[in-house]
């Protein structure tokens, strides 16, 4: 990559990655097919310590773990940004699409769900742990997976419908920010521990 990267979510239909400098306000599109990193408009807000990315009806969506009052919007199409107000009202990486109406976001003991389109967000019951900044969560077939972050090891799921959380294995050794799903074997993917592979 052309930089140490965050906020970093891909595009399946368009076999593309998108990823925001780390400590820095550049922005990128990888481009599977070609091998290629290309520079994008920059984002109005410095990702600092690191940060987390949704895809949503053609918008990006970055949250920053040292940033609780702003969110940046990336429109795919227009190559444009916009911000919206944080509806945690606290710093995290933690943040997924359920690809069709809705984000979620994850801080602390705060777990919420966010219509853009309606500029309204939903209070959900609180996690079964404390979630950190620098965690993960992934949505897959009406669940949201998350893990505690941060190198600490909870994991849980959330039943979108019955709003209700499940705690799951812990992680082995604790995981750091980021996590990845892939939805054929069903399987999710987190990094960690700190001093660890």
């Amino acid at each position: 990559s052309p930089a140490p990267l965050t906020c970093v979510v891909e595009d399946p239909v368009a076999m593309t990655l998108y990823a925001q400098a780390n400590n820095g306000t550049n922005f990128y599109r990888y481009r599977a097919a070609s091998n290629v990193w290309e520079p994008l408009a920059s984002a109005p807000v410095p990702s600092g310590n690191n940060g987390g990315a949704a895809l949503l009806n053609g918008r990006i969506y970055t949250v920053y773990t040292e940033n609780s009052l702003t969110m940046g919007v990336y429109d795919i199409a227009a190559n444009s940004w916009s911000t919206l107000a944080h509806p945690l009202g606290q710093g995290t990486g933690n943040i997924a699409s359920d690809g069709s109406r809705y984000l979620y976001l994850v801080g602390g003991n705060q777990f919420v769900r966010l219509d853009p389109a309606a500029g309204t967000s939903t209070p959900l019951p609180v996690p079964p742990f404390t979630f950190n900044a620098w965690g993960g969560l992934r949505f897959l077939s009406g669940r949201l997976y998350g893990h505690q972050g941060n190198g600490a090891a909870g994991f849980a799921r959330s039943d979108v419908a019955s709003n209700a959380w499940t705690l799951l294995p812990s992680t082995p050794g604790g995981a750091v920010l980021g996590s990845a799903i892939d939805p054929v074997n069903q399987q999710y993917f987190a990094y960690g521990s700190y001093s660890g592979t």
